[in-house]
């Protein structure tokens, strides 16, 4: 007979007057798809709970949240799980009743601080944890995260924690100035699409689906967003593509709440988009929309086997027609073959 996931179960442990502390460590965009869970989590311990992550300039997105901040400083060499001082963390966690990781892999590095902290109860993947979190390619990440949060409070929803936390106030300040300079228009389109080596639209498709989209919709000024997007200077000089490249990571999470829609690769500017619940489209390759795409939406996800770069410009524009013109809030999921 097949074992459940204490995720399933769905134990309801309890919580009043135990310390707990929950652990990630990953990407940015990895950050932004946790907030549910560690949102949540901050809400049922109350004062009662330290964050311990990386990357460290993610730290904006839990300045709002009453917690104990525990910076991480992290060595990445992929495709190993990242590395990290084990000792210097637990040293600065200090004690703990409740260990919760949301990672979706395991080292030694993470045996080692479980082991040096001594939990009463420990929640995350695999054999190291006492109640194990379920993951599955079939399964959205943040669903996958805010099972921690189940075991606590079994009937817990996580539509209730979704959104961004309020953002830095003088970052909200710059991206309004940013808003204010541009073009007079009625809608705005935020472009995202450079990440890692990969997952990048080429440059040359990002301008043949700007001009097909803007040819289409005259009201609608495009803004990038990112640190770089290798655009022909011809197409810059278009007064409705304004470059918001390189501004701060939280200025430009700010500036996304000003977007009537938005168009991107897998990365932290999709995953903030969805929980601003900001129509977009996202393009993957070569991992899966179901579980790294729009979770609420609305959303439109097109999906690559192996390459974003066999995404054509006309299926990308079209999909952001089809958003914008009947704003469904329903998921597609194209795929395309090559």
């Amino acid at each position: 007979m097949k074992r459940e996931s204490d995720s399933e179960k769905g134990w309801g442990l309890e919580t009043r007057g135990k310390w707990a502390t929950v652990f990630f460590l990953n990407g940015i965009g990895d950050a932004v798809l946790y907030l549910p869970a560690v949102r949540a989590l901050a809400d049922l311990f109350e004062g009662r709970l330290s964050i311990a992550f990386a990357p460290i300039k993610a730290a904006f997105l839990f300045e709002s949240i009453h917690a104990n901040k525990v910076p991480i400083e992290a060595w990445y060499k992929p495709p190993a799980a990242p590395s990290f001082d084990a000792g210097m963390v637990a040293r600065a966690i200090g004690s703990t009743d409740i260990f919760v990781s949301l990672v979706n892999w395991e080292s030694e590095d993470l045996a080692e601080l479980v082991s040096r902290l001594r939990p009463s109860v420990s929640i995350g993947r695999g054999p190291l944890f006492q109640h194990q979190l379920r993951w599955s390619p079939n399964r959205h990440t943040v669903d996958s995260t805010f099972d921690a949060v189940k075991v606590f409070a079994p009937s817990a929803v996580i539509e209730d924690f979704w959104g961004l936390p309020p953002m830095p106030h003088l970052r909200r300040i710059d991206a309004s100035v940013v808003r204010d300079a541009f073009p007079k228009c009625n809608e705005t389109l935020a472009v995202h699409l450079d990440t890692k080596i990969g997952k990048t639209w080429s440059a040359a498709r990002v301008a043949q689906m700007l001009e097909r989209f803007l040819a289409g919709h005259p009201n609608t000024v495009a803004f990038l967003v990112g640190m770089e997007c290798k655009l022909d200077s011809s197409l810059l000089d278009n007064e409705r593509i304004v470059s918001c490249l390189g501004l701060p990571l939280a200025t430009t999470m700010c500036l996304l709440d000003y977007a009537d829609l938005f168009v991107g690769v897998d990365s932290c500017f999709l995953h903030a988009a969805d929980l601003m619940r900001i129509p977009g489209v996202g393009l993957f390759a070569p991992r899966s929309a179901r579980q790294w795409g729009f979770r609420i939406g609305p959303g439109v996800s097109i999906e690559a086997r192996h390459s974003v770069c066999a995404i054509q410009p006309e299926l990308v524009a079209s999909a952001l027609d089809t958003l914008f013109e009947q704003r469904s809030y329903s998921d597609y999921r194209y795929r395309v073959p090559l």
